[in-house]
């Protein structure tokens, strides 16, 4: 499975201590066989996550930055719970890198789909279409010419493609 630690890669690096998690539960006999030391990384709910930061923290001898880490995940909690109306749960949206570059990827491949059909040409790109080119100069202008509308430059860029293909049509 392409998930699956490499067993030999983590014993070259000669770790103090190695941290599994539930997913890998499977292959602690296996690190333990090598003799590493093996520390069980429990995240299966918030109280056991913070409870493992924290024997984590004692076990490397980073107590400091483990209840730095707990008390931030603890005011972050807070944070949460104080603008949830009274009874009710938290809807919570968490995006890992992989599912963002899957979302992320989609949206390329419809906004390309959608330029070939809008142009009726199966060849058309961003840079054939000069939308790239209208971006990119709009982007020159901001840096250059006004640089105080610099936050401003992916909005303004996303508008000036569409813009120059516009002019040059």
């Amino acid at each position: 499975m392409a998930t699956d630690p490499d067993l030999e890669k983590i014993v070259s690096l000669d770790p103090d201590v190695v941290v599994v998690d539930q997913h890998f539960k499977e292959k602690v006999d296996e690190v333990a066989a090598l003799g590493l030391d093996i520390f069980y990384f429990d995240s299966t709910s918030l109280d056991n996550f913070v409870l493992t930061i924290e024997k984590l923290g004692e076990e490397i001898n980073k107590v400091e930055q483990a209840t730095a880490f707990i008390n931030e995940i603890k005011e972050t909690e807070t944070s949460v719970f104080g603008k949830v109306k009274e009874g009710e749960a938290p809807t919570v949206a968490v995006l890992f890198r992989n599912i963002l570059a899957a979302l992320v990827g989609a949206g390329l491949a419809i906004s390309g789909l959608l330029l070939q059909s809008v142009m009726k040409n199966l060849l058309a790109d961003p840079g054939i279409t000069g939308v790239s080119s209208g971006a990119t100069v709009v982007a020159i202008i901001i840096v250059v010419v006004l640089p105080k509308f610099t936050p401003l430059m992916p909005l303004l860029s996303f508008l000036g493609g569409p813009l120059h293909v516009h002019w040059c049509i």
